[in-house]
């Protein structure tokens, strides 16, 4: 009875990851003012997850010896996050940070035991961004998302300013956020979905049973072209390019389930596209003042990073400490332009530093060695486009190293590429 509880409580996590529910525990002001990243709060998911994490470790299994050396991979990487913390400068911010990487390994810990059900776990993590979807349509369309204390929302108005937004010089539109902190983490959720969709399609037991999931790529896809996340576009086609073409290349494409779903999902984003023609196309035009500013703030980061790199090279500033680092050594501007670098790889370099980084390379390295074993398989190509697609999310954008929503999506990610490349069929 114990394990079908805790089994509903983590399901019931997955699910409602999107959402940002939380206790803020206290607030570290920079000198400039409150940032965002200065908020040490509990999310909601985080105690389902410790609560199903410590209630399972009883009846969990031995993992496979395929995935030991991944897991040890994993466990050598936390320890480099509590060497950072011994020589962190922001202790509480570090120390809270920690707590959330740790938190998310336990989710990667727990998704990666055999007993657990991945067909249940990637249905709750489906079904739970349908919510999100309907909210993203609504914040577009009016303009506005409303306030939740119990959901996590902050209201939000297109005319607000720092609000994200396409913009030119006749319109200006509010992005998809969802139920996210920002629309970039939105995307990325939703790339990673459909890739799971097109799972759930390659393994449905009938080509009607593979139809059913036609109303959800037709909704994650619209919605995904309304978050404006360029990381995102560009993550999902080249991990839907690299699983089409192994797919075909090792001939594992069902064609009469794939080859209609494909082509749903091409059509609605290509009208999605041209509907919103002016607006896609406003996302790469440099000669707008919102674009504009975008490259240029992240053109800075790049000229700021080795300053903060430089200050504990060896074991880095310590977890979120990032920002607070960058204002100590730019004083005096705008509270809103400390950000974490745009850069979730050279982060985690500036913030657990060279051992942090080396041990992360080794984990990665076994992770791909496990993936590249199962190469001619179903599981093995879907695990590789998921991989792909978290690695282009991490270039271009900070969230999967420095908020929470980012390291449940990067531990969620990663554990289903191991258990992808460990499926059986």
């Amino acid at each position: 009875m114990r394990i079908k509880k805790t089994s509903l409580i983590f399901l019931l996590a997955i699910f409602l990851l999107p959402w940002q529910t939380h206790y803020i525990h206290r607030i570290v002001p920079m000198i400039e003012g409150i940032s965002e990243y200065g908020k040490l709060a509990f999310f909601v998911t985080e105690f389902l997850i410790v609560a199903a994490f410590v209630f399972s470790r009883r009846d969990s299994e031995q993992p496979p010896k395929e995935m030991r050396k991944t897991l040890r991979g994993f466990y050598l990487f936390l320890a480099t996050g509590f060497l950072s913390l011994t020589f962190a400068q922001y202790y509480s911010i570090s120390l809270f940070t920690l707590g959330h990487i740790l938190i998310a390994g336990m989710l990667f810990v727990y998704l990666v035991d055999p007993k657990i059900r991945l067909d249940r776990v990637l249905l709750a993590f489906v079904l739970g961004l349908i919510i999100p979807c309907i909210l993203g349509w609504y914040q577009y369309v009016n303009g506005f998302s409303p306030a939740s204390t119990l959901f996590g929302l902050a209201e939000k108005q297109v005319d607000t300013s720092g609000i994200a937004v396409v913009a030119t010089q006749t319109f200006r539109s509010l992005r998809a956020y969802g139920s996210f902190p920002h629309p970039n983490i939105f995307g990325g959720y939703l790339a990673i979905a459909i890739i799971i969709l097109g799972w759930f399609v390659r393994s449905a037991e009938s080509k009607w049973h593979s139809y059913m999931y036609a109303p959800l790529i037709v909704l994650f896809t619209s919605t995904l072209i309304l978050t404006f996340s360029r990381s995102a576009w560009l993550a999902l086609s080249f991990s839907l390019v690299a699983i089409l073409a192994q797919l075909f290349w090792h001939k594992r494409l069902v064609p009469h389930r794939a080859i209609p779903l494909i082509t749903l999902g091409f059509v609605t984003i290509l009208l999605s596209i041209f509907v919103l023609r002016s607006h896609v196309l406003a996302r790469f035009d440099s000669t707008l003042q919102v674009e504009a500013i975008s490259i240029e703030e992240r053109a800075s980061q790049y000229a700021a990073f080795p300053n903060v790199f430089r200050i504990n090279p060896v074991v880095g500033v310590g977890a979120g400490a990032y920002v607070f680092a960058l204002e100590s050594m730019n004083k005096n501007q705008p509270v809103w332009s400390y950000q974490p670098f745009h850069n979730a790889f050279l982060l985690l370099l500036s913030e657990f530093g060279l051992i942090g980084l080396l041990l992360f390379t080794y984990w990665m390295y076994e992770l791909i060695k496990l993936i590249w074993s199962r190469r001619t398989h179903a599981g093995g190509m879907f695990a590789a486009a998921i991989f792909l697609e978290l690695c282009f999310l991490a270039v271009f954008d900070h969230y999967l190293f420095s908020m929470w929503s980012g390291l449940a999506l990067a531990a969620f990610s990663l554990a289903i590429c191991v258990r992808l490349s460990t499926h059986s069929k």
